[in-house]
């Protein structure tokens, strides 16, 4: 190597420190309260095997444009370097001592992934499962610039004191998160709710298959561990009404989807006919009406996960509908999946990186992966142009030989 490609290569390196540096300061400016503070972490936390990293990535632009809010990706807090988590695998959580020797070598460095995306090695994470039995109470920009509590949360947050739960400040530093022995109380119909209230601020409940970031910085007067108390299953049913009570008009405004329609002539005459169908095919019906009939409170009764079987529902459906999200849309409103408020709540929720709303999601991702569907009376699939075969050659109407 000449001198010249040396300072290249060093021009190069210097270029790329910076670029890091100016990228690592941008995540600790968004996440200042994320450094953990391990000793004041109830000791209910730190003995289950429920432990992640988590690492700060730039945030993604939607559709519309709008940047969103910088991510928080798990990692596998094990191993010589951090890579992403399959945080719903059972294996992927670790011990809290683990997680902290994890977290101290390789916080705050930059690290590249596979994609060439840049993250930055911040915090812990603890997930919820409901063998553990702990609730975890999560508000979304409560607290002000000034990190005190702003006066719609006010007095949520004298109840949670008073319920004594163990409360500590979100990595942004304008959210609270809370702690407490389970189980939730019989109001709720699945193991979550999420809402935005009327006043901005985002209120979300989780006792199973859900991530929180834990910092230790813990909110002045609350419970030190986590102890049972009379007043926290009240606390509870009163952030399910404040949750259910919020108006429609509190959602972020969410644009029509436009829809791809089907020729009328090639569907039956009505939903019901449709459904009835789709429930009475020998292969896979009955298991079709019997996720249509279920509840969510039902599927967690039963050990199901509720949005993996939306997912089976909204996808087995749209074949034999077709391209068109908003009549699927129609027809999944009228499911007693969706007669449930917590369901249909989740359903008409917006999601953070776009405009949609979960169940416009799904109606949309499961139309525009359609390569066949239901048309009168019987599927035609359109198959890629690998599996066409090939037309035969013809033969030459002249004296020459056959072209092969």
């Amino acid at each position: 190597m000449s001198a010249m490609d040396d300072i290249d290569y060093c021009d190069m390196q210097a270029v790329r420190d910076a670029e890091e540096d100016v990228f690592a300061r941008a995540m600790q400016a968004a996440f200042p309260c994320a450094a953990s503070i391990p000793e004041a972490v109830p000791e209910r936390l730190r003995s289950a095997r429920a432990w992640f990293v988590w690492a700060a990535a730039e945030a993604k632009v939607s559709q519309s444009g709008k940047m969103g809010k910088p991510r928080k990706l798990p990692l596998i807090a094990r191993g010589h370097s951090p890579y992403f988590a399959r945080w719903k695998d059972p294996d992927s959580p670790v011990a809290f001592h683990e997680a902290m020797r994890f977290l101290e070598r390789h916080g705050g460095r930059v690290y590249q992934g596979p994609d060439g995306m840049p993250f930055l090695v911040l915090g812990l994470e603890f997930r919820l499962d409901v063998g553990l039995g702990i609730v975890g109470v999560d508000l979304d920009d409560c607290l002000d610039d000034a990190g005190q509590p702003r006066p719609a949360v006010a007095p949520l947050l004298q109840d949670l004191l008073a319920a004594q739960m163990y409360i500590e400040r979100s990595p942004s530093g304008h959210g609270l998160r809370a702690f407490c022995p389970g189980p939730l109380p019989p109001c709720f119909a699945g193991p979550s709710v999420k809402k935005k209230l009327e006043s901005g601020i985002g209120v979300e409940v989780y006792v199973d298959r859900r991530l929180l970031t834990v910092t230790g910085r813990a909110w002045p007067g609350c419970s030190a561990q986590l102890v049972s108390h009379p007043l926290q299953a009240a606390c509870l049913e009163r952030i399910y009404a404040m949750a259910m009570a919020a108006p429609q008009s509190a959602q972020r405004p969410v644009q029509p989807t436009p829809a791809v329609r089907v020729p009328a002539k090639q569907l039956p005459s009505s939903d019901a006919e449709l459904l009835e169908k789709a429930f009475s095919m020998r292969r896979n019906g009955a298991e079709l009406a019997e996720i249509w009939n279920s509840t969510a409170a039902q599927d967690h009764a039963n050990g199901y996960d509720a949005s993996a079987r939306d997912v089976t529902l909204v996808n087995a459906l749209a074949w034999w509908v077709g391209p068109d999200p908003v009549r699927l849309d129609s027809i999944l409103r009228t499911s007693p999946r969706l007669l449930d408020p917590a369901r249909l709540a989740k359903w008409d929720c917006p999601k953070r990186v776009d405009n949609m709303t979960y169940g416009e999601a799904l109606c949309r991702t499961a139309c525009k992966g359609l390569t066949s569907w239901y048309r009168d009376g019987s599927w035609k699939p359109k198959w890629p142009k690998w599996r066409r075969k090939k037309k035969p050659p013809q033969e030459d109407s002249g004296s020459g030989p056959v072209p092969r």
